[in-house]
C-alpha cells in the first residue's frame, strides 16, 4: 500500500487547529505526509509533516477581487508543486481543506494517476459569502459558489463534511455522493486537556472568547451586552483572546465604551497558553448572529469549552441548537438585552452553570477527537488501499 498523503490548505496554522489534527492522525497511521499552504510564522510546523509553504500570507481583507485573486495564486503554486511532486513519488491520498473548494482541480493530473482526492468543507462557501458582503442567496456570484462546490464536490471522491445539517445541505446542491463522512470539530485532548476542577462560587466570574476577530462573527453585540453587564456587576469579566481584521475597532469599541476594566483583550496565544486560560474561566460564549452561514457553522470554540469544563452561553442558531440543545443557555440571536440577562442570570445561579458544564463536558466524552481520528483513520486508510 502507498502510504504517502498530500494535504492542502489555505489557511494559517496557529489559527487551524482541525488540519493540524488531521495531518497528526495521518502521521500515526504510518503515512508520510506532505502539507501545502501558505507562508507560515518561523516556529509553526507540525511534528512529522513535511511543510511545503507558498511565499504569500493569507488574505484577511474583504475586497471580493483581491479575495479571487489570491485564491487563484495559491491555486497556482497548487497545481504546479502538487503535480511536480506526485510524478516525483506519487501520493496515494490528497486531502484538500476547504476554502476554496475548487482547489481540488489542482490535483488533476494527480487524480489522472491514481490519487484518490479527498475534499473536507469546513466552510459552506456560498453562505458564508453571501453574509460577508450582504448579497442574497440568489445574486449570480453566489449562484456561482453553489456551481463551484457542486462541481468540485463531484470531482472529489470524497466528500467530508464537519455536521449533519452540512449533508442535508450538501443533498440540497446535487453534490451526488452516497455518504458524507461527518469529521466533528472535535477538541485534541493531547492539546486542550480535559479540566473539570473551575470553582463556580468565585466572587469574580469570568467569561471567554477566543477567536477569529471578524465583526460577522457578532463582537459588537458582545460588547454591548459587557456593557450591560456592567450597569449591574463589575465581577463579572470578559476575556477576548485572537487577531482578525476587526481587531483594531474592537479595541476602539471596548475604549469607547469605557470597558477596559471588564474587556479585556489579550490577541492571540498559543493553544497551550488558551488552554491554560481556559481553565481560570467559567463560562464560553458564543456572540454569533442567526444567518445565512452561522446557521449551517459549527463552532469549534463549543467543543473546547466543553473539554475544559466551562459553562456556554450562546446565540440561538440552528447548529448549536441542533447538538447542544441540553447543555448551554441560550439568548435570542442578535438581541444584546437578552444576552446581557443571559450572563447575569447565569452568575446569580452559579449551581446551574457547574450542571451545564457537566453537561457540556459528558458531550465531549461521546465526542471526543479519538473517535473521530479512528474514523478519519479508517477513511484514508481505506482510500490508499483502493486499486487505481
Amino acid at each position: 500500500m502507498n502510504k504517502r498523503i498530500a494535504m492542502i490548505a489555505y489557511t494559517q496554522l496557529p489559527y487551524d487547529s482541525r488540519v493540524i489534527r488531521e495531518a497528526s492522525a495521518a502521521i500515526d497511521c504510518g503515512f508520510q505526509v506532505d502539507f501545502y499552504t501558505l507562508k507560515q510564522p518561523r516556529d509553526a510546523e507540525i511534528p512529522g509533516v513535511t511543510m511545503i509553504n507558498s511565499s504569500f500570507d493569507q488574505y484577511k481583507g474583504s475586497n471580493k477581487l483581491a479575495f479571487i485573486y489570491t485564491y487563484l495564486r495559491f491555486f497556482t503554486f497548487i497545481l504546479l508543486k502538487i503535480s511536480i511532486n506526485h510524478f516525483k513519488n506519487p501520493y496515494a491520498v490528497i486531502h484538500v481543506n476547504n476554502m476554496p473548494n475548487f482547489l481540488v482541480f489542482g490535483c488533476l493530473l494527480p487524480k489522472l494517476f491514481g490519487a484518490k482526492i479527498i475534499l473536507d468543507i469546513h466552510d459552506l462557501m456560498p453562505e458564508l459569502y453571501a453574509e460577508k458582503f450582504h448579497l442574497p442567496l440568489n445574486h449570480f456570484l453566489i449562484r456561482l459558489l453553489y456551481l463551484e462546490e457542486r462541481m468540485s464536490g463531484r470531482f472529489a471522491n470524497v466528500v467530508i463534511a464537519t455536521n449533519r445539517l452540512q449533508v442535508e445541505r450538501f443533498h440540497e446542491n446535487k453534490i451526488k455522493k452516497k455518504e458524507y463522512p461527518i469529521i466533528l470539530n472535535a477538541s485534541d485532548e493531547e492539546v486542550f486537556k480535559p479540566f473539570t476542577d473551575h470553582n463556580f462560587h468565585q466572587e469574580q466570574f469570568n467569561l471567554i472568547f477566543p477567536s477569529t476577530l471578524a465583526k460577522r462573527l457578532g463582537l459588537d453585540l458582545l460588547v454591548e451586552a459587557m456593557k450591560i453587564v456592567s450597569e449591574h456587576r463589575q465581577n463579572i469579566v470578559l476575556h477576548i483572546y485572537g487577531d482578525g481584521e476587526y481587531k483594531d475597532g474592537l479595541v476602539e469599541l471596548i475604549q469607547d465604551k469605557n470597558l477596559n476594566g471588564q474587556v479585556k483583550f489579550h490577541g492571540v496565544v498559543d493553544h497551550p497558553s488558551l488552554s491554560k486560560a481556559y481553565e481560570k474561566a467559567h463560562v464560553g460564549v458564543v456572540p454569533w448572529p442567526s444567518n445565512y452561514s452561522t446557521n449551517y457553522q459549527m463552532p469549534i470554540k463549543m467543543n473546547e469549552y466543553f473539554i475544559k469544563g466551562l459553562a456556554a452561553i450562546t446565540s440561538d442558531v440552528r447548529i448549536i441548537k441542533e447538538y447542544f440543545s441540553d447543555c448551554t443557555l441560550f439568548y435570542q440571536a442578535g438581541n444584546a438585552k437578552d444576552f446581557a440577562e443571559k450572563i447575569l442570570y447565569l452568575e446569580d445561579n452559579r449551581q446551574l452553570a457547574k450542571d451545564l458544564a457537566t453537561k457540556g463536558h459528558t458531550f465531549y466524552l461521546d465526542n471526543s477527537w479519538s473517535k473521530y481520528k479512528l474514523r478519519y483513520q479508517q477513511l484514508i486508510t481505506q482510500l490508499a488501499g483502493k486499486p487505481n
